[in-house]
């Protein structure tokens, strides 16, 4: 994930929906922060923008709901979960 406002920091998607992802990252971003996070899909990398909506301590983690801004179809989330799982 790209923060626009700091330099990239890596995490790990939980959850995907069409309305946004579940990420878990080392550090906070506070909610309403925009954000650019970078997935790999079955045809390579893609980007997409978000707006952090809420933030859960978990663990070591910190868990992120991350908001799109118009949602995805479900080939979106198919092609996320098959690059999982090749």
């Amino acid at each position: 994930m790209t923060d626009p406002q700091s330099a990239k920091v890596q995490g790990t998607v939980r959850n995907v929906s069409a309305g946004g992802i579940l990420a878990e990252f080392p550090r906070e971003m506070p909610p309403g922060r925009s954000v650019r996070v970078v997935l790999s899909s079955r045809q390579g990398l893609l980007e997409v923008e978000g707006t952090v909506v809420w933030v859960r301590g978990v663990g070591l983690g910190i868990h992120h709901g991350i908001a799109f801004p118009e949602p995805k179809n479900r080939r979106f989330a198919l092609d996320l979960f098959l690059a999982e799982h090749r």
